[in-house]
């Protein structure tokens, strides 16, 4: 991309001003906007994973009266536990020791900057272009984007899916070496410590795709050629190692993963994939009722289909924004040129992830993001490499203002308090307090707000309104507690000082 290729800094130091660079658009954006309030189901459940790790623990005791301590995406039973993989909440725990959770978001953006300029490299090893990719993706997902500005997720994965793609387009030119394998484990360990489905099948397809190549490079490389991949296996050993320690601490059986636990306690009557046939859940609840409303799933194959590639255009447009995507639709071409199997993975993925209800949201396409911005980045270097650097800098320059000015606009229209912030500061001053929470028929199915620490010593505890019974012993429970009632609506919500002499007979 440039002639002048001894003007660029070495490889570790352009890794750490990436990320030096993304950690400090992540603050920037915090700082202009204020650290995000969680709201959604998924991100209280990822904190909650985290509080738990931050303090040492893999899992906490099974709560008093689970029912109504049960909460979406949460395991009462047999242990006290987040559903989901713990990639995310290992990342929220890690900030947590520096003082807040949005911190580890930070961290995990700046690695996935990293990973992302990393990958480039494979692809343009002497060049300005892996900078220039580094470039687009702080600017449309670092500053102030739904995965910096919130807990969801999604640079955990994509970090992991940045560094396998980096590994797997060294393969051309010979078997990769020992730093290289290195972060081959870490992106094969991110992948399965945070998005196992979908991490999966890019790995399967990306092995499919690069198997003839990997071979020779296997071949070329002679009988020692096994030693080069040795310290990929320290990091995958460590997260198969943690993850099956989770797996028995939370269901009590290493290979019974919490969220299948999960499912099949809750969700069984509405099965994760579709080979899987829906029998009666145990424990089949509103609250979790609630949530499926979000996830229809078409009754035919080719309507999963469908409905899984328009998920991805949407995910393209959520993640890169409008104008590095309509960027990429012309850098498309050019990564045929740059690697084929590339974009034919991009193109194939979601014909299996099809295969599962949950392909709504941005962040389960994680694992193929990495490709969005190589294929917008592929068009400013088809510009550059032709002499078109009056073009280049334009078409640079534009897709960075309009890119950071769409996330500040984006970003002042979607503040708002949080629901559940707000009970807790009509209930704190009356604390030590309990509130028994009902929601409206209507309430957005992620807007929930029974969500406490893990070892439920909050201020003020929130649990769900149950049966007159379980309510009146819950309360009897928590005597040292005011007791509230809270009804939850979508235009607001009222508070009431609960009688215990007249709802329980006390």
């Amino acid at each position: 991309m440039d002639a002048h290729t001894s003007r660029l800094p070495s490889p570790a130091a352009q890794a750490l001003g990436v990320a030096l660079a993304a950690v400090a658009a992540a603050a920037l954006g915090c700082a202009g906007f204020g650290a995000p309030l969680p709201q959604f189901s998924d991100e209280f459940t990822y904190l909650f994973a985290a509080q738990t790790f931050a303090a040492g623990h893999l899992a906490y005791p099974p709560p008093p009266f689970p029912d109504a301590f049960h909460a979406a995406s949460i395991l009462v039973e047999p242990m006290f536990a987040s559903k989901y993989p713990p990639g995310q909440g290992l990342f929220l725990a890690l900030g947590y020791q520096f003082g807040h959770p949005i911190a580890g978001v930070w961290l995990s953006a700046a690695l996935a900057a990293v990973a992302l300029w990393w990958f480039a490299r494979g692809l343009w090893p002497v060049s300005r272009a892996p900078l220039a990719v580094a470039t687009l993706f702080i600017a449309a997902q670092v500053v102030h984007s739904t995965w910096v500005s919130s807990y969801w997720g999604g640079h955990v994965a994509f970090a992991g899916a940045a560094f396998v793609f980096g590994y797997a387009v060294r393969l051309r030119a010979g078997l990769p070496g020992p730093r290289a394998a290195l972060a081959l484990g870490g992106g094969l360990a991110l992948l399965a410590l945070s998005r196992p489905f979908e991490g999966l099948l890019v790995v399967l397809l990306l092995a499919l795709l690069q198997a003839r190549t990997a071979w020779s490079a296997l071949a070329a490389a002679g009988p020692s050629a096994w030693w080069r991949l040795a310290p990929a296996l320290p990091l995958l050993v460590l997260a198969a190692g943690f993850q099956l320690a989770l797996n028995l601490a939370v269901t009590g059986h290493a290979l019974h993963m919490p969220y299948a636990e999960y499912e099949r306690q809750y969700l069984s009557d509405h099965p994760v994939f579709a080979w899987e046939q829906p029998v009666p859940a145990p424990k089949a609840n509103a609250v979790d009722a609630r949530v499926l409303r979000d996830f229809p799933v078409p009754a035919t194959p080719s309507g999963r289909v469908l409905a899984t590639y328009g998920n991805m255009v949407r995910a393209v447009l959520e993640v890169t924004g409008p104008f590095l995507a309509a960027l990429a639709l012309v850098g498309i071409p050019l990564m045929w040129r740059l690697d084929a199997r590339l974009l034919v993975l991009a193109l194939l993925l979601p014909l299996p992830m099809s295969a599962s209800r949950f392909t709504v949201y941005a962040y389960y396409f994680a694992p193929l993001a990495p490709l969005w911005f190589v294929a917008g980045a592929s068009g400013l270097v088809a510009l550059r490499e032709r002499g078109w650097r009056l073009a280049f800098t334009i078409a640079i320059t534009g897709v960075l203002v309009l890119t950071l000015g769409a996330r500040v606009l984006d970003g002042r229209v979607a503040l708002r308090s949080s629901p559940r912030e707000t009970v807790l500061a009509a209930l704190g001053p009356h604390a030590p307090a309990i509130g028994f929470v009902r929601y409206a028929d209507d309430l957005s199915p992620h807007l929930v707000v029974v969500y406490n620490h893990p070892r439920l010593d909050d201020a003020v505890l929130l649990v769900n309104e149950t049966d007159p019974a379980t309510n009146c012993a819950v309360a009897r429970h928590y005597a040292d507690r005011r007791p509230y009632f809270v009804l939850i609506r979508p235009q607001g919500m009222e508070i009431s000082p609960i009688d215990l002499a007249q709802a329980c007979g006390d």
